[in-house]
């Protein structure tokens, strides 16, 4: 089946990535891989690597909540956490963002979050970059706050890092320390096994003071039967008292 699709195909490069084995490079089937490639969305540019056995450094499906984030960054001090190659940041200071935190714990991603402003040839004043375990470092990252504009998106599960089932809520807990009055917050949850109500009731408990006011629609190449099971990107606003 293999060799028709590949003799088939009108594709000049095939990468097979093999995540179920552990540590397994990716492997080039057809054609070459060019020494530089990024992707192009919505006039930015973004890294890849396709012969990671994990992540690429892109994930087509956020490309909505990026969207948000570059119409609603003028002229605001940005938190991103789990920022993991920095898209998110880039967005922000595409959309006037006077200052944007990237806050993840590989030093490796965070390098190719620097390397991605520079391919965009972003000004750097005002970008940080900070290698830090979030739920260990609540009081640096407080430091540079308040925050106008804050993004959560971590993993579902990441071992020694995070469980969104205990952790998420540690984060929400610590929002009201963080946050200016009016405070716009983007809440991502990608588990299958988490409904969009698990981070409403955090919220609810935990910073009472933000309040839902939508969920972005998923990209229509993402469509699932079942939404609830699919990426959820909640956006939040805290009320001024």
């Amino acid at each position: 089946m293999m060799q028709a699709f590949i003799e088939d195909t009108r594709h000049t490069t095939i990468v097979l990535q093999r995540r179920y084995l552990k540590g397994h490079p990716s492997e080039v089937l057809v054609g070459e891989l060019a020494d530089e490639l990024f992707v192009v969305e919505n006039g930015m540019k973004i890294k890849l690597n396709l012969l990671s056995n994990r992540n690429s450094g892109y994930f087509p499906d956020m490309k909505n909540g990026r969207a948000f984030v570059k119409k609603n960054a003028k002229d605001k001090s940005v938190l991103n956490l789990f920022s993991y190659t920095c898209a998110f940041s880039l967005c922000a200071k595409m959309g006037g963002a006077t200052k944007v935190s990237n806050i993840d714990m590989s030093k490796g991603a965070l390098s190719t979050g620097r390397a991605n402003h520079h391919l965009n040839n972003l000004e750097m004043r005002g970008i940080s970059f900070h290698p830090y375990n979030i739920l260990k470092s609540f009081s640096r990252i407080k430091k540079k706050g308040p925050y106008d504009l804050i993004i959560i998106d971590p993993p579902t599960f990441q071992k020694g890092s995070f469980e969104a089932t205990k952790d998420y809520r540690k984060l929400i807990m610590k929002l009201p320390q963080i946050a200016s009055e009016d405070c716009l917050l983007l809440a991502c949850l990608n588990s299958p096994d988490l409904d969009v109500d698990f981070i409403k009731a955090l919220i609810k408990e935990l910073a009472p003071s933000f309040k839902f006011l939508k969920r972005l629609p998923n990209v229509e190449e993402f469509a699932s039967e079942d939404e609830e099971r699919s990426l959820k990107n909640l956006i939040f606003q805290r009320e001024k008292l």
